[in-house]
């Protein structure tokens, strides 16, 4: 290939460094210390943090969320500040709410019982069903397209200092994946993957100038919950 690119940059330690997992009783007791919620704890499974479904009974569904010793806190305090955003941009969004422990703070710090510093947060929690567990009616589906689109115009007059760190999902880093070549076998899918980076390489000159905004970029059908047969969030 001709073109030069950096290695690594869009991975990141909390993707590949292992940590002690958090066991869901000591979760419960984590989200009654912090935020005196008192509830049973179920967890998610998630990609990097240690994730829970926390019942509390008549106070409701939340989601705590102990992240990953490595995760930088400028990333976490990006991902609050964008959620109180919306609240005030577009309160009528479904989307979460972040919620601040009994101290006022938006992300207390714990140690675990391994002995490892692990930022917290709790968040409301949307009930429904992924719609790649169901199906959508072509109304529905008008229905994503616009709450997507105001979810964009509610972002676009938010800035962050975390908002440009480097993401492997950010298609603007492509190049920084090239050392991964290796790992694809010799043949067709490896002369397609080279012939697309090299046609990549041509055009992100120009990709860099293009306007630029923080956004949602991760719609899915795993990523939406289907509320009621007549609306989604």
């Amino acid at each position: 290939m001709g073109h030069k690119h950096q290695c690594g940059p869009a991975r990141v330690p909390e993707l590949s460094e292992a940590c002690h997992p958090v066991g869901a009783a000591e979760a419960e007791e984590i989200a009654e210390r912090l935020y005196g919620a008192r509830g049973s704890a179920t967890r998610f499974e998630t990609e990097k943090d240690d994730t829970f479904l926390l019942n509390c009974a008549a106070r409701g569904k939340f989601v705590l969320k102990i992240a990953h010793p490595s995760e930088r806190m400028e990333e976490l305090d990006f991902q609050v500040a964008l959620m109180r955003h919306l609240e005030q941009r577009a309160p009528d969004l479904p989307i979460p709410r972040a919620l601040c422990d009994v101290d006022g703070a938006d992300l207390p710090i714990v140690t675990t019982s391994a002995g490892e510093r692990r930022v917290v947060r709790l968040i409301t929690f949307l009930p429904g069903t992924p719609l790649d567990r169901t199906s959508a009616t072509a109304p529905q589906r008008e229905r994503i397209g616009e709450i997507l689109a105001k979810l964009r115009h509610s972002m676009a007059d938010f800035s962050h200092p975390a908002d440009g760190r480097a993401l492997a999902w950010d298609v603007t880093h492509l190049l920084d994946l090239s050392d991964l070549l290796s790992f694809i076998p010799g043949g067709g899918k490896r002369a397609w993957t080279v012939r697309a980076l090299e046609r990549f390489a041509e055009v992100k000159p120009r990709l860099d100038l293009c306007r630029r905004q923080v956004l949602h970029n991760d719609f899915n059908t795993s990523n939406w919950s289907s509320i009621t047969p007549a609306r989604s969030s």
